[in-house]
This record gives C-alpha cells, sequence and structure tokens, in this order.
C-alpha cells in the first residue's frame, strides 16, 4: 500500500468456522477497526465493506481506505462480524512512499522527461560549484594546481597567518570560546607547546605509581597461596582424619559406658529393653491391621464389593436397567401375552370339551376314566416291557394283536421322525409338519427350507420341539415369513431352538385362531379375563416381607441408596426418601458401627 495516498482499499477474508467455508453475504455484519503506527484503534471510515464477488471470489471485501488512513508506515485492520463462527486474519501492511513528478503532486506513473530534466538542473548546480572553486584556487578554468602552484598556495597562507615568515603557521579563529587576531595565534600555541612539555616531564613518572606496588602485593599474597596449596596435597590428610575419627569414637564410648553402668544408666537400659518390646507390639498389631484376609485391606475389599453391589442396585432401578426390564415384562404379559394365552387356553378348551360353555370338569372327567381303563390294560400288558426284544415282539406279533399296534411296533424301529409323523397322524389327525429347524431365536424359529413360501401360512398353528435344543416347548406361531421362513411364536422360547432341534406343527390351531378372531366373548368373559390378569398396582402392593409391599421396599431401598442420609459419626444414622420429608430408614449403631435397631417406614 502506498503511503498517504487517496483511493485505495483494505481487503479482507471471512471464514465461516461452523460450516468450514468461506463467507459470503455477510457484508452488512462486517466492520473494522484500523491501527496507524500501532498507535490508539477507531473504526474505519468506510462502517461496512463491499463484497467483491460472491461467486468468482467467495469470502473476498473490501473496505474504501481514506488518504489520512493510510498515512503511516504500518498499517493493522481487524475485521469482524456480528455472525457467529465468522473469523478474519488481521490485515497488517507496511505502506511506501509514492513516486513524484516534476510538479510535485502524488503519482502512480513517474514523468520521465521530468525527472531527467530535475536530475540535469541538480547535477549542473552541483559541478559549477565545484568549478568555482577550482578557479578560486587556480585562478581560471581548466589550469592544473603544479608545484608552482602550491607553493604560492603556501606562501600565501603564510603571508596571510603571521608577518613572521620563520614557519608555516595556522590562522586560529577561535580558542576557548575567544576570538583571535592575526598576531596573537602564534602566542597561543607556544602557550599549548609549553603545557605539553610539563606534561611530557610528569608523564615520565608514571611507572613508579602506587598501581604497580599493589600489582607486586597481589603477586605475592598469590605465591603463598600457591605454596599452601602445595603443602595440602603433599600432607596426609586422610590418617589425620582418621586420627580424629578415632579421637571421637573414644569419646562416644566413654560416654555411652558412663550412663549404661552407673545408676540411672541401669534404668536406661530398662527403658530401652521395654521400648523395644512396645516396638515389637506395634510392629504386630501394624501387621494385623495390614493383613490381606481380616484387617485394613479386607476392609477395603469388602467396601469395594459393597460399592459394587450399590452401584449394580442403583443400575438396576434406573429406567431400562434389570429391574425396570422386569416390571416392563411383567407389564407386558399381564397386558398382551396372558390375556392371549388365555384365549389360547379357551380355544384349546373348546377343542378338549367339543363347544364353549361344555362342563370342563365331566369332560374331564369321563377323559381320565377312559385314560385309566386303558392305563389299566395298559399295566396289565407292560408288565413285561422292559424285557421286551425282538422274541418278544415275535410273540406279540404271532398273539394276532390288533392291526394298529403291529403297525405300531413295526414304526417303532424306524427313524424317530418318520415314528412320531405317523403316530400324531394315526391318532390324532392334527400334524401338518415334521422336520428339522434351519435355527432359533428366542422369539422365533427358522422352519426347514421346503416350508411353505405363503406368508402367514402357519398362522395360528402350535409348534412343539420334540428332540435337540430347546425339547418339550411349544409355541403359538403368530406371524410367519414364507421367504425367510421363519416363524414368529409367543411366548418366547425358555430355550431358544438352533438347527439341532426337531418340531412338528399341530395344524388345529388354525381352525382354532380363525374361530377365535370371530368370537366375541362378551361382558362375562372380558370380566373374567380383567379379574384374572393383576395389575401393575396389585403387584406392587402385594407383601413380600412380613407386612412390607414391593412398593414399600422399593422406596426403602431407594432411600438408602440414593437418598440424603444423616447422624454419620453417631448413634443413630437416618436414610431420608427423595423429597427429604421424612426418615425412611433410622438405624442406631454401635461403636463398631453394627446395627443393633433398624425402624423402616416405606409409606
Amino acid at each position: 500500500m502506498y503511503k498517504n495516498l487517496a483511493g485505495q482499499k483494505f481487503v479482507v477474508t471471512a471464514w465461516d468456522g461452523a460450516n468450514g467455508t468461506w463467507k459470503t453475504g455477510d457484508a452488512s455484519n462486517i466492520t473494522a477497526q484500523i491501527s496507524k503506527d500501532c498507535g490508539a484503534s477507531a473504526a474505519t471510515d468506510d462502517v461496512n465493506p463491499t463484497e467483491l464477488d460472491a461467486t468468482n471470489h467467495p469470502g473476498v471485501y473490501y473496505f474504501n481506505a481514506l488518504q489520512a488512513e493510510s498515512n503511516a508506515d504500518l498499517i493493522v485492520v481487524t475485521p469482524v462480524s456480528s455472525t457467529p463462527d465468522i473469523s478474519f486474519e488481521p490485515l497488517r501492511l507496511y505502506t511506501t512512499e509514492v513516486m513524484r513528478g516534476t510538479d510535485g503532486a502524488n503519482t502512480t506513473v513517474p514523468d520521465a522527461a521530468g525527472t531527467a530534466a530535475g536530475l540535469h538542473a541538480t547535477t549542473d548546480g552541483l559541478i559549477g560549484t565545484a568549478q568555482a572553486d577550482l578557479d578560486i584556487i587556480t585562478d581560471a578554468d581548466g589550469v592544473i594546481v603544479g608545484a608552482a602552484g602550491a607553493t604560492a598556495i603556501i606562501d600565501e597562507f603564510e603571508t596571510q597567518s603571521q608577518a613572521d615568515p620563520t614557519g608555516f603557521h595556522v590562522n586560529v579563529k577561535e580558542v576557548n570560546g575567544t576570538a583571535q587576531t592575526a598576531n596573537d595565534n602564534g602566542a597561543d600555541i607556544n602557550e599549548i607547546l609549553v603545557d605539553t612539555a610539563v606534561i611530557g616531564a610528569l608523564g615520565a613518572g608514571l611507572t613508579a605509581l602506587s598501581t604497580q606496588a599493589s600489582v607486586d602485593a597481589i603477586k605475592a599474597e598469590t605465591a603463598l597461596i600457591v605454596a599452601d596449596t602445595n603443602e595440602l596435597q603433599v600432607d596426609d590428610t586422610p590418617g589425620t582424619l582418621a586420627t580424629i575419627a578415632g579421637y571421637i569414637d573414644g569419646e562416644i564410648g566413654q560416654i555411652i559406658a558412663a550412663v549404661i553402668t552407673n545408676a540411672a544408666g541401669a534404668d536406661v537400659a530398662a527403658d530401652i529393653i521395654a521400648i523395644k518390646a512396645e516396638t515389637a507390639a506395634i510392629v504386630n498389631d501394624t501387621d494385623v491391621i495390614d493383613d490381606g484376609t481380616s484387617g485394613l485391606v479386607k476392609i477395603a475389599q469388602d467396601v469395594a464389593a459393597i460399592l459394587v453391589d450399590s452401584n449394580e442396585l442403583q443400575g438396576d432401578w434406573t429406567n431400562t436397567g434389570r429391574l425396570d426390564a422386569i416390571l416392563d415384562t411383567i407389564a407386558v404379559d399381564t397386558t398382551t401375552d396372558i390375556p392371549a394365552l388365555i384365549a389360547t387356553a379357551q380355544a384349546d378348551l373348546d377343542v378338549i370339551t367339543g363347544a364353549t360353555g361344555v362342563n370342563l370338569l365331566a369332560a374331564t372327567q369321563a377323559s381320565i376314566d377312559a385314560i385309566e381303563a386303558d392305563t389299566a390294560e395298559i399295566g396289565a400288558a407292560g408288565a413285561g416291557l422292559t424285557a421286551l426284544g425282538d422274541a418278544r415282539i415275535a410273540e406279540l406279533a404271532a398273539a394276532n394283536l390288533p392291526a394298529d399296534i403291529d403297525t405300531l411296533l413295526t414304526r417303532l424301529t424306524d427313524t424317530r421322525a418318520t415314528y412320531l409323523d405317523y403316530l400324531f397322524s394315526i391318532y390324532f389327525g392334527l400334524v401338518s409338519v415334521v422336520a428339522q429347524a434351519q435355527d432359533g431365536a428366542a422369539g422365533s424359529i427358522t422352519l426347514t427350507a421346503s416350508a411353505s413360501a405363503v406368508n402367514d401360512f402357519y398362522k395360528g398353528q402350535i409348534i412343539v420341539i420334540y428332540t435337540g435344543t430347546g425339547a418339550g416347548q411349544a409355541r403359538a406361531c403368530y406371524e410367519y415369513n414364507g421367504g425367510t421362513k421363519v416363524a414368529l411364536t409367543r411366548p418366547s422360547w425358555a430355550t431358544a431352538p438352533d438347527n439341532t432341534s426337531w418340531y412338528v406343527i399341530i395344524s388345529a390351531g388354525s381352525a382354532v385362531m380363525a374361530a377365535m378372531e370371530d368370537i366375541d366373548f362378551g361382558a362375562t368373559m372380558k370380566a373374567s379375563i380383567t379379574a384374572a390378569v393383576p395389575s401393575v398396582a396389585n403387584i406392587l402392593d402385594g407383601v413380600i416381607e412380613g407386612t412390607l409391599t414391593l412398593k414399600e421396599v422399593q422406596s426403602i431401598m431407594l432411600a438408602v441408596l440414593a437418598g440424603i442420609s444423616t447422624g454419620g459419626g453417631t448413634a443413630t444414622i437416618a436414610f431420608r426418601d427423595q423429597a427429604d420429608t421424612k426418615d425412611r430408614v433410622s438405624a442406631t449403631v454401635d461403636a463398631t458401627g453394627n446395627r443393633t435397631a433398624i425402624i423402616v417406614d416405606g409409606t
């Protein structure tokens, strides 16, 4: 930037730190402070800058500078923006002088002709002055000063300085502030010569000054120090020190002997022995305190374990903690799963009894009577079942047993899957599929690859795992994906099935499910279901120990784990409720911190 020149600009760039880009469209929010030659700051005359070109020069703005704002060797311009996260680099400018034309005006384009004319005029002036001075010396232009000219100049100086022709004299205009005439310069110079002679005479004795004596004395002292040092180097210093040490040891020994052998010393010795015994006891106690099984280390370990348990309990009670998850599960069971199971059970009862409203007890009793009769027959015939073998099977086959029993005995030699398929199909007519699962999860099972490709084909049917992982479980299918072969089950499996699990699907469930979708249970059935399902409030109000309900136990635990406590270090410690309105727990403790009495209030 040019110094003290109008029409110039301060160019700055704005950076958007929030978006990591150059900031455009922010001119109205930008201002700047200017400092000249590190002096006081002031706002720029151009209050807000002009944006150069948001497309081709994003983030570039310029302030129009006054001529006075450029009149400094160093200019610092610091812009700011009221827009958040906008930053600038301070502008530091060192100015240069502007070239000037022959007319003295500032210009950025030099006037070549004017400059040449100015240089010529200046040079001519200097040359003319030098020529005039030479003319004075040589009397004419172009005359060279030779030996004769030089002699004439010297003679002229002698004539002008003093009439005395004996030597060359200097015409002194002033000595010590006093104007001199042509005739008194010589006298002054003679006085200077006299003074110089006096100084010379005095200077002859400078070598005899006392400084030399001082230097000699210092050298003598230094020589003595060196001699002493050499003496120390050859002295038997270790022997001397050993002698001193022996003397000190002897003195100390005499002092100790004197103290221990006299009457008072006897007490000192006994005291020392007693102190050693006390020290041994202290060491023993310290070892006990530091014992890892019962001392401070064990106490610290127990405290750490208690803190871990306390933190775990606090985590369990938080939202999504284990206890909260249990309560959520209970809530789901009581609002969704249990009613669904009751509905399924009702459907199964309808299948067993033949219709809704049939006396289950009577129907069941009839079934039990029939089962007992069959059991009696089986019991009589099964006494020797444990001894069955090929020979017994041959005997049974020769005994002309019913054809279905012969077939059953033949099936016993087949594979388990084929046998169960036959068993269910013959005696119940319910099995639609017997196969091996591909995989499973907590709430699903992936059926065999040859299972139906139709979505919800097995919806409402019962899937029973009869062997492999999860054997002995039965769950209802409420959704089926024919593409992935995944059947969603309710409730979740206690043990999730996998590719070792064999299952059967009882197809009667589909008819039951279809029938249930059209059933209007009516107010009586709905009331019965509602009464049978406990609410969350009923669960919380249930007594779990003594007279304390689950809700009260939770309040007491919350006070101990996260409530304000009082009375620490005293015989009574209290834990307050969350609102700090009452003592949930008031414990009386003994001197060792053991609780001797407890009062709880969970209300």
